[in-house]
């Protein structure tokens, strides 16, 4: 099992203002990722601190991973992220959010705002994505000072086999970002991956993910051959 991520700052950046975070479960997986809000001055604070709060939340409560719903987690991850910013100003720090748990044979994560995540199952390809129904192309959900749990989709499958997963920031646009075209490039990268070396995998997106089109922040993180 191969457990990495890939994350370049954008032309446009003086600073990369995504994250992202990834550890071993004893029976699993933990990926977060996160983009701050390109207008507010600390959002790399913000991007940082809620995928460290995703990351330990999940190593702290792993023997509850099993019947923790989605939603009192990602409440959970929204209280430490608040506690960490406790010395920043919050109104700049504004992020958001994406991240799936894989322990035993249950699988959950949680999207707020721009960026897709991808989990490939052993019969199915499950996708968060945003839509952006209803919004403005340039605007996005994200974590605030409040949370508010209908803006966030949730995904959740138990009794399951977890193949590998997929999160990618919104500076990786792929074609359409149709159902199908996502699901198409979930199976061909965790396939193409699959008996790569983990250096060899890191080496390679870096050299593609480089020459990607469009100037923000760019990052892919992601679970390869479980």
């Amino acid at each position: 099992m191969v457990i990495d991520g890939i994350s370049l700052k954008g032309s446009y950046h003086s600073q990369n203002q995504d994250s992202f975070m990834c550890s071993e479960l004893k029976e699993g997986f933990i990926i977060a990722l996160s983009d701050g809000l390109g207008s507010l001055t600390d959002s790399k604070s913000g991007s940082q601190r809620i995928c460290e709060s995703i990351v330990k939340l999940a190593i702290a409560l792993e023997d509850e991973l099993m019947t923790i719903s989605c939603e009192d987690f990602v409440t959970k991850a929204h209280q430490m992220w608040r506690k960490y910013l406790l010395l920043h100003n919050i109104r700049y720090c504004y992020a958001t959010m994406l991240f799936v748990v894989k322990y035993h044979d249950r699988v959950f994560g949680a999207r707020l705002g721009d960026g897709f995540l991808s989990v490939q199952l052993s019969d199915e390809i499950v996708l968060l994505k945003d839509d952006k129904e209803g919004l403005f192309a340039n605007e996005t959900f994200c974590l605030t000072e409040v949370l508010d749990l209908k803006e966030v989709n949730f995904i959740e499958r138990s009794g399951v086999d977890v193949h590998g997963a997929i999160l990618c920031s919104d500076g990786i646009t792929i074609n359409d970002m149709s159902d199908d075209i996502l699901k198409q490039f979930t199976d061909e990268f965790l396939k193409g991956y699959s008996c790569m070396p983990q250096a060899e995998i890191a080496s390679d997106i870096n050299s593609w993910l480089s020459d990607w089109p469009g100037s923000d922040d760019k990052t892919i993180a992601y679970c390869i051959g479980l």
